[in-house]
């Protein structure tokens, strides 16, 4: 078993309300004999409290809290590491949306390509059904099946299914919630329509996810829900025009999804599920968070394109090779995926860094979160040596990171900077 931690900031007026949630996963915990999470107050402080993204002079209690847990092992050394969804239609080339565990990229886990494709088949009874969802278990060995729910029981020991998926799915986001999409919008939203509202506002006030908007307490929401509210508004009643050019990007970012992506080299997870949500017509309006990135996906890979020309990197070391490196965060592009099974959501940190030869390095987690600009000491495993837009990269993976001035870790983020505790000095802009 593996133990587990996530810090939020809360405010003081909640403590209660997640106490109680938490109290709730602990009783299930207990009476199936999973590992039941704690709950840590790191420190107490105020935030300054803005409207509209100004100061009021006004300031409201916060807590940092800190909840651990381990993540348990299921009959037979297996643990479940994914969830395929069957309910979509599944594209052509890519097949199912796949929802992995939060820390299968911590760990290095990548779930096999063939369970995007494959039909809904269970390795446990060997029969393919019309089935909603299969999940995906790993032992040790790193041997992976896919099994339907009515097998599942034989790999949980007694435990109900219902109760370790609330155990997984609650403790990640258990002070986060979960939002409901409210009353009154309808369920799916034609794709290309709701990316040129995505588009208008980015272009309006900026990109923000889902989850940078549920842990500031007085910003603004988040383009997904922005752009999902902006589509039942009136311009003349408040609401943000969408002109012909979102409509274009809309547009391009679309046949990028569709024609060019797909093409690509060893596709991550997000960009498999991203291709498969351009190829629908329509968008579930519970499912907007995902295909409201791919503007930022598609910016994204234009820019990578023109620094391409210019780049001077090569591949660095051998696979599995341990690596100690000086690197210098160049781009942190936050992700917001869907949570295993689509409950809640989780932040993928894609953290692009070169050392001072120009050598590029990837190092994906959904853990650290580090300051753009800022240097660090780490120690990784190469994962993969790869070519991204014509880039060479080295994958890392496993990583160990300290921040260089003072050889320690210790980050937080405050009103708009990066500090680090360790040596009291600010470090940079993290968002």
């Amino acid at each position: 078993m593996t133990e587990r931690s996530a810090t939020y900031e809360i405010h003081k007026g909640n403590l209660p309300r997640l106490e109680k949630r938490l109290k709730r996963v602990q009783r299930k915990a207990k009476k199936y004999g999973l590992p039941v999470p704690q709950l840590e107050i790191v420190r107490e402080y105020t935030r300054e409290l803005k409207e509209s993204g100004r100061k009021t002079g006004f300031t409201q209690p916060v807590l940092e809290v800190k909840v651990t847990g381990t993540s348990p092992i299921l009959e037979g050394g297996w643990k479940m590491v994914a969830v395929v969804d069957h309910r979509i239609v599944p594209h052509d080339d890519f097949g199912w949306t796949i929802y992995s565990v939060p820390w299968a990229a911590d760990e290095g886990l990548e779930i096999p390509r063939k369970y995007h494709t494959d039909p809904p088949w269970c390795d446990h009874c060997d029969k393919v059904r019309d089935r909603l969802e299969t999940f995906v278990v790993v032992n040790d060995t790193g041997e992976y099946k896919r099994v339907g729910r009515n097998c599942l029981k034989d790999y949980m020991a007694g435990v109900p299914l219902h109760a370790y998926a609330a155990y997984l799915y609650d403790l990640p986001n258990i002070a986060l919630g979960l939002e409901d999409v409210e009353g009154g919008k309808q369920e799916y939203v034609d794709t290309e329509a709701y990316l040129a509202h995505v588009s208008a506002m980015i272009e309006e006030y900026g990109w923000r996810s889902r989850r940078a908007a549920r842990e500031s307490f007085d910003g603004p929401q988040s383009t997904a829900d922005a752009a999902l509210d902006n589509m039942f508004l009136d311009p003349r009643r408040g609401g943000t025009e969408v002109v012909e050019h979102n409509v274009e990007e809309a547009q391009t970012a679309l046949t990028w999804a569709r024609d060019e992506l797909p093409n690509g080299d060893d596709l991550n997870e997000y960009e498999y599920n991203l291709v498969i949500a351009a190829a629908q017509q329509a968008t579930s309006a519970r499912r907007v968070g995902l295909i409201a990135s791919l503007i930022v996906a598609w910016k994204g890979s234009q820019t990578q394109r023109e620094e391409a020309e210019a780049s001077t990197s090569r591949h660095q070391g051998e696979i599995k090779e341990r690596l100690d490196l000086t690197l210098t965060v160049t781009r942190r592009l936050d992700i917001e995926i869907e949570a295993f099974n689509g409950r809640g959501t989780e932040v993928l940190k894609i953290h692009v860094m070169k050392d001072d030869d120009g050598n590029v390095y990837v190092w994906k987690t959904t853990s650290q979160k580090l300051g753009e600009g800022e240097t660090f000491l780490v120690r990784g495993t190469v994962k993969a040596h790869e070519d991204y837009n014509g880039i060479p990269q080295t994958t890392l993976t496993r990583c160990k990171v300290v921040h260089e001035p003072c050889g320690k870790l210790d980050y937080w983020y405050d009103d708009g900077r990066w500090e680090c505790l360790a040596c009291e000095e600010e470090v940079g802009n993290g968002r």
